[in-house]
Order: structure tokens, then sequence, then C-alpha cells
């Protein structure tokens, strides 16, 4: 990557449209190598929890952003339109920012592989909140949840199970729909969970599929709208069942 970069750079001499068009492929193809093998290195080691507990709130948007500028050669070579829709008063999250990075980077990735040329990705990010129980009146549990829609052909009911099986995509890496041939999904995933979050994906054969992220906001908010301060690390989030 660092010898087609000094090319890219045309230091070396200028370049012509056919030469930068291939370097840049030859670039993007180096770097999905690459990412492929992290994502191998971290199912084999299982190493998908966060190095220390998040310390800091992130910036939700901040890191969506970020991670749509790094899948932004994936967006060109397919010349898809990205749909941004964030929540302007969205909440930050107590995560660990780079385990955030790494699931937004992946799901995105996913997403345009598994678009069409000249298709849609759009990536959606919204607050709300849930009673805290059945019985709860006023208490009310907030969570984010970011969704990112891929305008591909869909997943097969029967394949869903399997989306975020490393294992079985070590196996058969082709599953109809789907972007993802690595272990990517899987690893989105067990980050997801060590974040005390949840990821799942609804699919429609000729719609496309979405995959929602979904994390609790860690104050315990009323019907007031304000907070008591309250952590709520300790409540398992609860995924949303799909038929």
């Amino acid at each position: 990557a660092g010898f087609t970069d000094l090319l890219l750079s045309e230091t070396m001499g200028l370049l012509g449209s056919k030469q930068r068009d291939l370097l840049q492929r030859v670039k993007a193809n180096t770097e999905r190598m690459n990412g492929l093998l992290d994502q191998l290195l971290q199912v084999a080691t299982g190493d998908t929890q966060p190095p220390h507990p998040a310390e800091e709130m992130v910036d939700v948007r901040a890191v969506v952003e970020t991670a749509v500028n790094g899948v932004i050669t994936q967006v060109r070579e397919k010349n898809l339109h990205l749909d941004l829709e964030i929540d302007p008063d969205l909440p930050p999250l107590a995560v660990d920012q780079t385990a955030l990075y790494q699931i937004m980077t992946h799901l995105l990735s996913n997403a345009c592989q598994a678009s069409h040329n000249d298709g849609r990705v759009t990536i959606t990010a919204h607050a709300h909140t849930i009673p805290d129980s059945p019985t709860s009146i006023n208490d009310r549990i907030e969570f984010l949840q970011v969704n990112i829609k891929d305008s591909g052909n869909g997943i097969r009911q029967e394949d869903l199970s399997y989306v975020f099986d490393a294992q079985y995509k070590a196996e058969h890496p082709l599953i109809a729909g789907l972007g993802d041939t690595g272990a990517g999904l899987s690893v989105a995933q067990s980050l997801a969970a060590a974040n005390g979050g949840r990821l799942w994906v609804e699919s429609e054969i000729g719609e496309g599929s979405t995959f929602s992220v979904l994390f609790p906001v860690t104050t315990k908010v009323h019907e007031n709208g304000h907070d008591n301060g309250e952590l709520r690390h300790e409540r398992p989030v609860e995924r949303p069942e799909i038929q």
C-alpha cells in the first residue's frame, strides 16, 4: 500500500487516468486483503473484547462519518449514493471508540459490496426509549440505534442464521445477497456484544438488507426527559425478534 501511495502521489512521474484508476484498484484490494487478515486474526484469537472499559463518551456521528470516509473507494467504484440521516440530538455513547469504528466499517463495507452499481446505501441513527419494565410507568431506558441498509438482492431467510457465523462462512464464503465474504460481520457482532450492544439483520429478497446495531445509553431517563445519572450497564439489551 505504501508503494501504491507513492505512485499515486506522482512524485515518480505523472499518471494517466487509466494508470491512476488501476493503482487505486490495487490499493483498494490490498487494503481489503489486509482487513480480511485482521478479521481472521481477531476471530482466531477471540480478540474482540474492548482493550479497556470505555472512559469517555463517544460522538457517534463523528465515528459514522469517519467510517464512511474509510469506504469511500468502494462507494466510488460502484457509483453508490449515500444517504446519511442522523438525529441532530443523538446522545453520546460510553463505548470503546475503536470498536464502534470497526463495527461501522464492517457494516458499511458489507453494504457497499452487497449493493448493485449505481445503488444506494442508507445510514440512519436515532435514539428511542422503552419502559424500564412492564409495570413501570415513569422510568424508561434510552437506546441508540444505527441502521445500515443496502440495495442488494436481499438474503434468503434460510441463510440469515449463517450471516454472523464465521466458521460456516470459512467453509461457505459466498452467501447470496451478502457482501461480506470473510469474518467482518462476525467480528462486528462480537464487538457489539462486548460493548453491551446487539447486532442483527433483517432482509427481504428483492429489497436488500438492513443491519441494525443497538446500544443502551448510560442514563436512566424519566418521562419528563430528565435523567437521574444512574448508569445502565447492568441490564442486557434484548435483541428484537427476527421473523
